[in-house]
């Protein structure tokens, strides 16, 4: 169902924001956000995408400040490498690198003279596409001084965070925007139309070109004649003294993220189990999250990974995978954030999916509760949040009011709002009600620091459907469907249990 909210409507997207006291930040270079799957005209690639869409495929990594900096790194001259590494165990590539970019050297201590990029003030560094003209392409979209990056509605500059692009060294190349040294071959013909971020199970790696474990190996699709083997299973062709940071995405149906690593081999040709298996070197630094959104974001960059703590033998990729990555979706409410990573001390803040996500079913004769999708998206601090619905086009229809608040402990995290919705016996199945909904959001504790966005409106989609059949496609009587609800252990007060009441109540 497609909705078209008449009243205003807000959707606050994220936004850097300083933080009130230091927080400890890694010190190394960190992976903050892989966004994919893109929506698009053309795809999620940069060949016939709308330019003014905010969700195009992007890499976000977080640099430290130079005093976090490990002194191993080298400040004057910080060369990066990003590997995506196939892992998808029915693909006659598993174990080849699906790309590698080589990021711009960076220089973390402009006082002796920049012998690189500097770092950008919030620190963060995107890489992505600007835009192709022509399909298939045949040159970057624009002059070469204003070409448009791909994220964020489309830009031709970055302020507080630098974006790098990928694809920026083809046809007459790119000059408002940095360039990669060296890309791993991306095939014109292709990768404009299927994205970057490639779908499907596979390992992404940050690492350190400079260690003396670092191989460079190019991707599947290379011309150049060099290996596409890592070999992460014995690591003596990408070693691990070169990672900095990593994570995989699976999306086989046995993955369990409980079970990682895998050992010994399960023989079920689980996604990812060959490249990262029991034993194998990148195995308990690289936890494995499930594919499930449209991206992947670190929860908090100052939240340290079991592999980052500095234990021996304290890696914990299951329990990294449970609480270090959260995932996205272009419907929200945690949107793609280019520029943009919390910490535990970011203050608190209000987010809402967009409509299409707030659309409700309802039965006659009832008195539901359907809940907003809403998040906070800003740091450790928790927030209390109310729904207040406008009224709707026929109220003997259909009443509608506020109910209780939803809280949320911490930052990263879903909330669920909800409104009461009456219906009565009157009521006419089909009966359909788009209603404004106000979002009012508070801090939890008055020591919090302010919270930001505390006020949003959303729209929301409220059908009455019947209880009792379903409908094929000509609109006859198809199926019966029997909907029941269990009271809990502990009911609200004054609210009836409705279930005991029923035949079915009375057989259970």
């Amino acid at each position: 169902m497609k909705v078209t909210c008449i009243k205003a409507m807000c959707i606050a997207l994220a936004i850097a924001w300083p933080c009130a006291a230091k927080a400890a930040i890694p010190d190394h270079p960190v992976i903050t956000e892989i966004y994919q799957d893109a929506p698009g005209a053309g795809g999620a690639g940069p060949v016939g995408s709308d330019p003014d869409d905010p969700h195009q495929e992007f890499i976000e990594i977080y640099l430290p400040p130079l005093a976090d900096l490990s002194p191993a790194l080298n400040k004057d001259a910080l060369n990066l490498t990003f590997y995506s590494i196939e892992g998808d165990a029915s693909s006659p590539e598993v174990s080849l690198v699906n790309y590698r970019i080589d990021l711009p050297t960076f220089d973390l201590d402009p006082s002796n003279g920049l012998t690189g990029l500097p770092r950008p003030p919030s620190g963060i560094v995107v890489l992505g596409w600007v835009a192709y003209f022509g399909n298939p392409p045949k040159t970057l979209l624009g002059d070469p001084t204003n070409r448009v990056a791909l994220i964020n509605g489309g830009i031709t500059s970055a302020t507080d965070f630098t974006f790098i692009a990928i694809n920026g060294n083809h046809f007459n190349g790119t000059l408002n925007f940095p360039v990669p040294d060296a890309v791993s071959y991306l095939d014109t013909h292709t990768a404009p139309f299927t994205g970057i971020i490639e779908q499907g199970s596979g390992a992404f790696l940050l690492v350190n070109r400079d260690d003396p474990g670092y191989a460079e190996i190019c991707g599947i699709t290379d011309p150049n004649i060099c290996s596409s083997f890592p070999n992460l299973v014995a690591g003596n062709r990408l070693g691990v003294s070169s990672l900095l940071d990593g994570f995989a995405a699976n999306d086989d149906n046995n993955f369990e993220i409980d079970q990682q690593p895998y050992s010994p081999p399960t023989g079920d040709n689980i996604d990812l189990e060959f490249v990262l298996p029991q034993g194998g070197a990148f195995t308990p630094f690289i936890p494995q999250v499930p594919e499930e959104g449209s991206g992947y974001q670190r929860r908090f960059i100052d939240s340290t990974k079991t592999s980052e703590d500095g234990i021996f033998g304290n890696e914990n990729p299951a329990l990294d995978a449970a609480n270090t990555y959260i995932s996205l979706s272009n419907l929200g409410p945690f949107f793609p954030t280019p520029g943009y990573s919390a910490l535990t001390t970011s203050p608190a803040q209000l987010s809402i999916a967009i409509p299409s996500m707030q659309t409700f079913q309802i039965l006659k004769n009832t008195l539901a509760r359907p809940a907003l999708v809403s998040a906070n998206i800003g740091g450790n601090f928790g927030m209390e949040i109310v729904a207040i619905p406008s009224g709707t086009r026929l109220p003997t229809e259909m009443n509608l009011s506020p109910a209780e608040s939803a809280f949320s402990g911490q930052g990263m995290a879903q909330l669920a709002p909800y409104i009461e919705a009456e219906t009565f016996s009157s009521t006419q199945l089909g009966h359909s009600e788009l209603v404004s909904i106000e979002v009012e959001a508070s801090s939890a504790a008055i020591s919090d620091p302010v919270l930001l966005d505390p006020t949003a409106s959303s729209c929301a989609a409220i059908v009455t459907i019947d209880p009792t059949t379903g409908k094929n496609a000509a609109g006859g009587v198809y199926q019966a469907t029997a909907f029941f609800a269990v009271q809990g252990v502990s009911p609200d007060p004054g609210i009836a249990n409705e279930f005991i009441l029923t035949s079915l109540g009375s057989a259970i």
